[in-house]
């Protein structure tokens, strides 16, 4: 299965300011209970599927932190199809608790985003899907727009692309579909990257967002702003971390 991965990492502060609303029951047969809480005091609201003595008895409006969250696959209420979707799970603390997220701020690099409009949901930690700096290219492929089974076409009589998908390999890992890495860029993203496409290129995907797709191709559909040469990857990093170091060096 393309994009295969187990979990990812999910900054909780990322998600908004967290007041406790209910308890809900989901899972198959309802047979699992979430807590569900409003983000900023607004009607969007999250489900969390929090550590095993939490007290869901708590009082409404409650403010609340998730810590060593994480997104991952969970099974559709009362689904006979047994369809997936993402589920957001860790610990879920007053906002009083001194407790942090065991992983830094700074490998939270990426978003995870709903499927259909992209929205961003939270920050996702990439590496714990993939080395982005081992990634190497082994195909590309155009994906056309449909319409109930059919391509569409635009007023000139061509298909209409949505974007290109990148295949790519780590670094050391068997060439087969379960290790496969699968990249989308936008039409325009994949013109400016045209130049190093190559069989083999060694490219960095920079911007990520991971959205859960849950089918019985891939897992997660991954969008990335651009993909650049590794070497200009770690040309631009160096130059970062001398900047930040010069800040530094200047307060």
């Amino acid at each position: 299965m393309v994009n295969n991965f187990t979990r990812l990492s999910l900054q909780g502060k990322s998600l908004g300011d967290l007041y406790y609303n209910r308890t809900k029951n989901v899972g198959d047969k309802g047979s699992t209970k979430v807590a569900e809480l409003s983000i900023n005091r607004t009607l969007s609201k999250v489900l969390i599927n929090p550590q095993p003595d939490f007290n869901f008895g708590r009082a409404f409006e409650e403010n609340m932190k998730l810590i060593n969250g994480h997104v991952t696959a969970g099974t559709a209420r009362n689904n006979s199809s047994g369809v997936r979707v993402a589920t957001i799970g860790g610990m879920l603390l007053p906002i009083s608790d001194n407790k942090q997220d065991d992983v830094a701020g700074s490998e939270f690099d990426s978003f995870f985003v709903s499927g259909k409009d992209k929205h961003a949901v939270a920050k996702v930690r990439s590496a714990d899907a993939f080395d982005k700096e081992k990634l190497v290219l082994v195909s590309t492929t155009e994906n056309i727009a449909t319409e109930r089974g059919q391509a569409v076409l635009d007023d000139n009589g061509d298909t209409i692309i949505n974007n290109y998908s990148l295949s790519f390999i780590e670094e050391g890992k068997p060439l087969d579909e379960d290790n496969e890495i699968r990249i989308m860029l936008s039409p325009a993203d994949y013109e400016q990257a045209k130049p190093f496409l190559k069989y083999g290129a060694k490219l960095v995907p920079e911007n990520l967002k991971f959205a859960f797709v849950g089918n019985d191709i891939t897992d997660w559909a991954i969008y990335a702003e651009r993909v650049i040469p590794r070497e200009e990857g770690k040309l631009n990093k160096g130059k970062q971390e001398a900047k930040s170091t010069q800040e530094k060096a200047n307060k």
